[in-house]
């Protein structure tokens, strides 16, 4: 299928526009995870990282979903505070001990939970949370 913008642009629209976002419904969603990647930073002179899944589910295609990393006070990565990255690992089929590629999880399809958090700097925004990983 082709997209035809002049028979687009001719057309009357017949539905309301949504004009703010619609986060995904709370729960279980089946996700095929098409790219990974860390953003990482620094804020009050703590290091922050975030890995980026990006996936495709039932109702969205691109959906990013960030999973926060934790860190301890000395900066280093804490593993026993890294839970839903740890399941993210097992999901994937990842052997403990061998090395983690971040890229590892792109082409597996995973089941993510999902929850809302009312985002601290706009209350009208619902930031969607990835709670649990697990094998689909």
């Amino acid at each position: 299928m082709t997209f035809d913008a002049e028979a687009f642009k001719s057309a009357a629209l017949h539905e309301v526009v949504a004009d703010k976002y619609v986060p995904m419904a709370e729960g279980e969603h089946t996700a095929f995870i098409t790219k990974a990647e860390v953003a990482a930073g620094e804020k009050n002179g703590k290091p922050w990282a975030r890995y980026d899944l990006t996936v495709d589910t039932e109702k969205r295609k691109n959906k990013r979903l960030g999973i926060f990393l934790r860190f301890d006070d000395a900066g280093n990565f804490d593993a026993e505070r890294n839970q839903v990255f740890g399941q993210l690992q097992k999901a994937c089929g990842h052997t403990p001990g061998s090395p983690w590629t971040w890229g590892e999880p792109e082409g597996h399809t995973v089941s993510v939970t999902i929850k809302h958090e009312i985002d601290r700097n706009d209350p009208e925004r619902i930031n969607e949370i990835v709670t649990a990983i697990r094998r689909a």
